[in-house]
């Protein structure tokens, strides 16, 4: 899923959610990139470590682009990996994007840090 979550400066940040299963039969570390596209046109991206997703605390502190950032680090450092059968959630938060977001569609690629892309939707 997606939306716009309000931030204590008073400007949205996008972001997409969702789940990743692991449905290998060995532990793995994953990465998500969700992009922004505009018809086949990657217009925009991001990329967050399966771990830990941020919290509706983290986005609301967002002030400034650079937040994102520290945010999406902070992230990085507690990811983990993801056990055969287990489901992990994730946040992609986006603080540049399109005004008129509903012209664009998401698409969420999930990466195994080890053997690269493994599922896109």
């Amino acid at each position: 899923s997606n939306g716009l979550y309000d931030t204590l400066s008073g400007r949205p940040v996008f972001f997409v959610r969702g789940e990743v299963k692991n449905r290998g039969d060995k532990p793995t570390r994953a990465q998500v990139r969700a992009e922004i596209l505009d018809g086949e046109t990657s217009i925009r991206h991001a990329d967050v470590w399966i771990g830990v997703a941020a919290t509706p605390e983290d986005l609301h502190s967002i002030a400034v682009a650079e937040d994102v950032e520290r945010l999406v680090a902070k992230l990085e450092k507690s990811a983990a990996e993801v056990m055969p059968g287990e489901q992990r959630g994730f946040l992609v938060p986006f603080y540049e994007y399109p005004p008129q977001l509903q012209e664009f569609r998401v698409r969420v690629t999930v990466l195994d840090a080890g053997k690269g892309e493994t599922a896109a939707r």
